[in-house]
């Protein structure tokens, strides 16, 4: 975006590289957000006209938002990985059937009939 402020006082606001304008002195002109908040790229138009690869900091933040490769779907991805990962260490952990400290002996009030036998068998219970 380039403001320009002219003599009389008024202000011109342009989307540098295409001559679209926001602010013409007293007119003003609607940015439209489009797009899919939680997914999907998002978009800006200025009356109608999509402006297609915005600069400055509006550019950045649309950057930000749509790149698969260093945006924030990208962190996204990364993070999901990460997530995947200690769900993954977490089931590993609970269905070896131990915790964090290691029991010499375990006393309960259900009998078994197998002390050998798995849990998921018959018969070891």
């Amino acid at each position: 975006m380039r403001a320009t402020t002219r003599a009389d006082g008024t202000v011109q606001v342009v989307a540098d590289g295409t001559g679209i304008q926001l602010v013409d002195g007293a007119r003003a002109t609607a940015l439209t957000v489009s797009g899919t908040p939680t997914g999907g790229t998002v978009s800006l138009s200025v009356g109608g006209a999509t402006l297609g690869n915005p600069r400055g900091e509006i550019g950045g933040l649309l950057h930000m938002r749509n790149s698969s490769v260093d945006g924030l779907p990208a962190a996204i991805s990364k993070l999901d990985t990460l997530a995947s990962g200690v769900i993954a260490a977490v089931n590993r952990v609970h269905a070896s059937g131990s915790g964090p400290h290691a029991r010499q002996s375990v006393t309960g009030s259900v009998t078994v009939s197998n002390p050998a036998a798995t849990l998921a068998t018959a018969g070891s219970g």
